[in-house]
């Protein structure tokens, strides 16, 4: 079975072979304007006394020619969907390759000395070449390309019989022609094409950082929808596991709004939009501070649960510090409401520990991480009783006894008295149930 490319393997290789179409055009490019000032610069030449640099010439255009039948391959390569990141490494080598017999050609004469190769405007191709790496994002291919073609240069210019000897006649002629209008011409050309690559380099990073930055924005918001715990790791692989599910012993908590009904009856839409909203606010704050995860909102009510990544024991800990904060933050609210002269709000907390599955439900275009199980139909089931018979927080004997297993100086805070055995609604059996003070 042949594993599945994650979204960002595949937007890396997308971003790779998008470099190599640019760089083989770069090559073509580049290719047309030295064929034509190589082969200007061969019809100026005078015939006798220049035959060996005309050979030189020659194998320039031979070497141009090379060159853009490379830039031509890539660039179709990439357009044909056939291109590999491994056909990046080699042509890069077959331009270091290509640059090095330029130079070999230049430097092959013993009558002149190697250091005269660099006053052609050819050896501006070497700088052409280490450019053209920052379109790649690609370090080893940059680093093994730069090692081998500065190599290649020092061995060559060091192959030299003539260094500290007196200039011939005939290579200053040579020097005068080099620095001729055509070849000049080409060395501006050059600067010219180099400076549009790094143009070229920053508008892709400024492109790339764009895209992080949305992607960075929109996973911010996503952290309003999903938990932390999940977003900063939901690559493709994790979503494809989480996908699939995985079954958790998790304490769930129920929290309701009481009296909501009839007090969104008797204010405007708007005060009960900013009632809804600082509700939300101060339930949602005090659950995430003390570790657990909010699944959903549901009118004035709110699902959450704990222990995604902790014991039963910690989870059922969490849940109760949760709830007594919850209730706490209620009555600070309420002293201010009390002063505006607003109505006072109460609520109804329950939980309940279980096994659930835990996964993100839906198609491709869209999905809901959610948690279902006995668990959570018993927490909700369980606040709907504890509004039935007027208890603020109500839990289950599952959470009772994983509180029981907490050391003494962390259930002394905890207050819990026996409501006695009940049959929940939906329910064929009963069960113990337990009231936190």
């Amino acid at each position: 079975m042949i594993a599945r490319q994650s979204f960002a393997s595949r937007l890396i290789a997308e971003s790779d072979a998008q470099s190599e179409a640019l760089i083989g055009g770069v090559r073509m490019f580049v290719a047309g304007v030295l064929f034509v000032t190589v082969v200007a610069l061969l019809m100026r030449l005078p015939l006798n006394g220049f035959l060996l640099r005309q050979t030189e010439l020659q194998a320039a255009v031979v070497v141009t020619l090379l060159y853009f039948l490379l830039g031509l391959t890539s660039f179709l390569l990439v357009r044909w969907g056939h291109y590999k990141p491994i056909y990046g490494l080699a042509f890069a080598l077959l331009e270091v390759a290509l640059v090095l017999a330029n130079i070999f050609f230049d430097v092959r004469d013993f009558e002149t000395s190697s250091l005269f190769a660099l006053a052609s405007p050819l050896i501006l191709m070497v700088t052409l070449v280490l450019v053209l790496q920052v379109l790649r994002y690609r370090l080893v291919v940059h680093v093994v390309a730069s090692i081998l073609l500065l190599s290649g240069i020092l061995v060559l210019l060091m192959f030299d019989m003539r260094v500290g000897q007196p200039a011939t006649p005939r290579v200053l002629a040579e020097l005068q022609q080099m620095y001729s209008l055509p070849p000049n011409l080409v060395r501006v050309l050059m600067l010219c094409v180099l400076a549009t690559i790094v143009g070229l380099a920053i508008w892709r990073s400024r492109r790339m950082m764009e895209t992080i930055a949305q992607e960075l924005e929109a996973a911010h918001n996503r952290n309003r929808f999903l938990p932390r715990e999940l977003t900063s790791r939901l690559d493709d692989a994790e979503l494809a596991k989480l996908r699939e599910g995985q079954e958790r012993e998790v304490v769930v908590m129920f929290v309701d709004l009481r009296g909501y009904t009839a007090l969104s009856q008797t204010i405007s839409t708007s005060e009960t939009a900013a009632l809804l909203t600082r509700y939300r606010q101060l339930v949602s704050g005090c659950i995430t501070e003390n570790g657990g995860i909010v699944d959903k909102f549901i009118g004035d009510g709110v699902m959450c649960f704990f222990g995604l990544e902790c014991s039963p024991q910690r989870a059922a800990e969490q849940g109760a510090d949760s709830a007594l904060a919850v209730h706490r933050l209620i009555n600070e609210w309420n002293e201010q409401r009390k002063l505006a002269s607003e109505p006072i709000l109460s609520i109804a907390v329950a939980l309940a520990a279980g096994p659930v599955l835990v996964a993100a439900l839906g198609d491709d275009t869209r999905l809901e991480f959610t948690v279902i199980g006995p668990a959570v139909n018993k927490a909700s089931r369980i606040e709907g009783f504890a509004k039935e018979i007027g208890q603020r927080t109500v839990l289950d004997a599952r959470v009772f006894d994983l509180l029981g297993e907490l050391s003494d100086a962390q259930a002394a805070a905890l207050k819990l008295d026996s409501l006695g055995q009940h049959r929940l609604r939906g329910e064929n059996v009963t069960g113990a149930l337990y009231a936190l003070r």
